[in-house]
């Protein structure tokens, strides 16, 4: 599949056959000062963010390319009682993404921040984090199951401790015992990239696990992201007055 972006022209004008060719013009043009052109690039450059933060699914049923897990995630959600999960797999196959879009599923904009603690286990990863900050947590007690907003927001709380395999033997054990004693009212997403260097074999049985394959195996320059490349290159162009068109 191949996208064809030449079509770049400035508008109410006559189209250019060559992007380069027109936005070299377009810059050195004595009609527009160099502070017009800085002027015309501020609003694009702070209203910029990641596209892995931009483009990150919402929903488990958007991320792409991980269908097993989608498949077992959606019918989970269904009925909104969710296990203790590890996800694993290489870096940048959604495994992050889709804990993330599970908690805000079940709990909506206005639970989320009480419902759901976020910790990335190779910065907070000793013994003393697992005694305070994720026990504090665990042991709230949490108010009956009931809709609110549209959302199932069901009777526990959700941990996500992301690269856990960081995490210290000490920290591992002190969690084994904080799951065994509050697994009524929260649960707990783990997240690590290769389940080789998990050495946290004492948490296993606890865990529902879910692999997330290679996107390189899968992947091809398809549309959806012909369509993220599309929808900020023409953000950045129309700073300068220019349009683009593109067909595949």
């Amino acid at each position: 599949m191949r996208a064809n972006f030449g079509k770049i022209h400035k508008s109410g004008k006559n189209k250019s056959p060559n992007f380069t060719q027109k936005f070299s013009t377009t810059q050195s043009s004595p009609e527009k000062s160099e502070d017009e052109v800085k002027r015309k690039m501020a609003p694009v450059l702070q209203s910029s963010q990641p596209w892995v933060e931009k483009y990150r699914p919402k929903q488990v049923k958007d991320v792409a390319h991980q269908e097993e897990v989608v498949r077992v995630l959606t019918n989970t959600l269904e009925t909104a009682n969710c296990p203790h999960m590890l996800f694993y797999g290489p870096p940048g196959t959604g495994k992050t993404t889709t804990a993330l879009a599970i908690a805000h599923q079940l709990f909506g904009p206005e639970l989320y921040k009480s419902r759901v603690l976020e910790l990335n286990a190779s910065d907070d990863r000793g013994i003393n984090v697992v005694r305070t900050k994720i026990k504090t947590f665990a042991a709230v007690a949490v108010g009956s199951g009931q809709r609110r907003g549209g959302y199932p927001c069901p009777p526990y709380k959700i941990i996500i401790l992301d690269e856990a395999d960081s995490m210290t033997e000490d920290a591992q054990n002190a969690l084994r015992r904080t799951m065994e004693t509050y697994s009524k009212v929260t649960r707990f997403f783990f997240i690590c990239n290769y389940i080789s260097r998990c050495t946290f074999s004492a948490l296993f049985s606890f865990l529902l696990f879910f692999m997330f394959f290679s996107l390189l195996d899968q992947i091809s320059f398809d549309k959806e992201y012909i369509r993220i490349i599309y929808a900020s290159t023409l953000k950045f162009l129309e700073g300068f007055g220019l349009s683009l068109t593109y067909s595949i």
